[in-house]
């Protein structure tokens, strides 16, 4: 039998240890903190593993109804450390987290409207593993304000995980321009080997530079802070997903030297046990603009044929046209 006293400070990688030493006995015991941890997640998403018991302030005999009182009078019954205290209740709240928690729950429990979108405005995103690390490849679409997640998948061989996500792109009816992916590390490759399978989607490196530089620390910082603002507007209706859930919950922001906003890196998530964010990082991606490269008619020589790409089955001569949902313009030397 082992016993974990004060489980909310216990990290995950001690919880990982314990699994090892499989014992017959595993009593873990704590007054809740934070909203993240193993402790946590035993009274919360992992809850089926465990048999659980609750003792509140008013059923412990260590705890006069004075003592309650006064900590309810001197901080109100809404108050975290009351809640915390007194009710066995977790805080509403992840130390230095990039989500709110509250937000993120009501938002799931009591979802906003569904708003549809025509074809054009969906957007898909894929995040990428490869390398036998353990990590997922996950591909999330935004069809209006729902997002779903389409795939989940683990693979180490390049042919496989194209072959996965070609199939997928098929069955929700995409186009390269409706699909961004994210090309860092082994991300390249897949994208490249997905060009040479004829889907040629949007490269996003999540380690680049954001379209606002002057408050995010790179591309992945502006997605998780843009994404946590449609959380708390309520903007988007989220999959009920309890690894999403975690995993938005999990990641901290960091302190940035130029004082911008900055994520914890997934090599610091692991050091403390925590996995990678795939499922996260791709909800967060499709949240963001269409950005899409678009064949569009810029000629006057209507369907007569030629040695042009065609668009739609046709045979027309087409230039290119860059396309967000807030911009439209011509690019480069097709602006003349």
């Amino acid at each position: 039998m082992i016993i974990v006293d004060e489980a909310k400070t216990v990290k995950d990688d001690i919880f990982q240890a314990i699994e090892r030493c499989k014992p017959t006995r595993l009593l873990i015991a704590s007054s809740p903190g934070y909203a993240e941890g193993e402790f946590y997640r035993s009274q919360t998403t992992r809850k089926m593993f465990y048999q659980n018991f609750v003792q509140r302030a008013s059923e412990c005999p260590h705890w006069k109804a004075d003592d309650i009182a006064r900590l309810r009078d001197k901080w109100g019954e809404q108050h975290p450390l009351f809640k915390s205290m007194v009710l066995a209740e977790f805080m509403v709240s992840v130390s230095e987290g990039v989500i709110d928690l509250k937000a993120l729950e009501d938002l799931i429990a009591n979802p906003p409207p569904v708003q549809k979108a025509n074809g054009a405005a969906r957007k898909a995103f894929c995040d990428f593993a490869w390398g036998g690390d353990g990590d997922e490849n996950v591909l999330a679409l935004r069809d209006g304000n729902v997002i779903t997640i389409e795939e989940t998948f683990r693979a180490d061989n390049l042919h496989a995980i194209c072959g996965q996500f070609i199939a997928a792109f098929r069955r929700l009816g995409l186009r390269p321009h409706q699909i961004d992916g994210d090309e860092g590390g082994g991300g390249k490759l897949i994208c490249d080997q997905l060009a040479a399978m004829g889907w040629r989607i949007n490269r996003v490196n999540n380690g680049a530079a954001p379209r606002n530089s002057e408050h995010c620390a790179n591309a992945a910082a502006e997605m998780w802070f843009e994404g946590a603002q449609k959380i708390i507007r309520r903007e988007i209706i989220l999959p009920n997903d309890d690894d999403l859930r975690a995993q938005m919950l999990d990641r901290k922001r960091v302190p940035n030297a130029k004082g911008k906003l900055a994520l914890e890196s997934k090599s610091d998530m692991r050091k403390r046990g925590v996995p990678s964010p795939d499922r996260a990082d791709a909800v967060f991606g499709a949240m963001m603009p269409v950005r899409k490269l678009e064949s569009v008619n810029i000629s006057n020589l209507g369907n007569s044929r030629g040695p042009w790409d065609g668009f739609e089955g046709e045979w027309r001569l087409f230039g290119s046209r860059r396309q967000e949902e807030n911009c439209d313009y011509l690019p480069g030397a097709w602006a003349g």
